[in-house]
């Protein structure tokens, strides 16, 4: 009886300490997937719409993402706090095209993981290179 009831105590006690960390994991690989989508409906939506599109940090310090598709349609994407976002420039598509004008770059480092995640947007094109590393 009581080598299970260890047995069970141990398992509970591991499940405490991992639990945790594999929900910060999956928090963060799902924001980093949604935020690929939405970078490529974004983009879409300047070929079909006939307007600019863009997306931006909300304001500087805020924690929200907003990717404006058209005049009447929003998409307002949460970052994970155990997430910095390093300078983070207004993206804009141009119209018919879905390319940028200006090379630009969005640097999320996750601290917990020691993991930077770069995005660099080409210039000319509407296409991002992204590049994982340890942060420095």
């Amino acid at each position: 009886m009581l080598l299970v009831l260890l047995l069970v105590s141990l398992f509970a006690s591991v499940s405490i300490v991992f639990v945790p960390r594999v929900q910060e994991r999956v928090t963060v690989y799902q924001f980093l997937n949604q935020f690929e989508k939405n970078i490529l409906l974004t983009q879409q939506s300047s070929l079909f719409s006939d307007e600019f599109t863009e997306f931006y940090r909300e304001a500087e310090g805020e924690r929200r993402l907003v990717f404006d598709l058209d005049h009447e349609y929003r998409i307002i994407l949460p970052i994970p706090p155990v997430l910095k976002v390093s300078d983070f420039p207004l993206i804009r598509f141009s119209k018919d095209t879905g390319n940028m004008g200006i090379s630009r770059k969005i640097l999320f480092t996750w601290k917990n993981e020691q993991i930077e995640v770069l995005y660099s947007f080409l210039f000319g094109k509407g296409h991002y290179e992204k590049q994982i590393s340890p942060t420095k």
